[in-house]
């Protein structure tokens, strides 16, 4: 299980490394869980919902850099039109 990291300090983690982390991502760490290679479109489940999709990270559930992922809600509506 992961825990979802406050935005500044994903921010901040990832600022060091030149990866912006946007409104429209969400970072996720657990220990010693995370995603990896190949996860790449996995889902974020909160509470039994779709959260957020796999994006990237920083080595393989690295202690030091959270999983960072597409914030699904974000992108509802364009969803939802691509569907129609």
């Amino acid at each position: 299980m992961v825990e979802v990291i406050e935005q500044r300090r994903c921010q901040r983690l990832y600022s060091h490394l030149h990866r912006p982390i946007t409104v429209d991502m969400v970072c996720a760490a657990g220990a010693g869980r995370d995603h990896c290679y190949g996860d790449s479109g996995a889902p974020l489940v909160h509470r039994g919902s779709s959260y957020g999709i796999v994006s990237f990270a920083h080595g393989c559930a690295n202690p030091h850099f959270p999983g960072v992922y597409t914030k699904l809600a974000n992108y509802v509506t364009w969803i939802f039109n691509l569907k129609n």
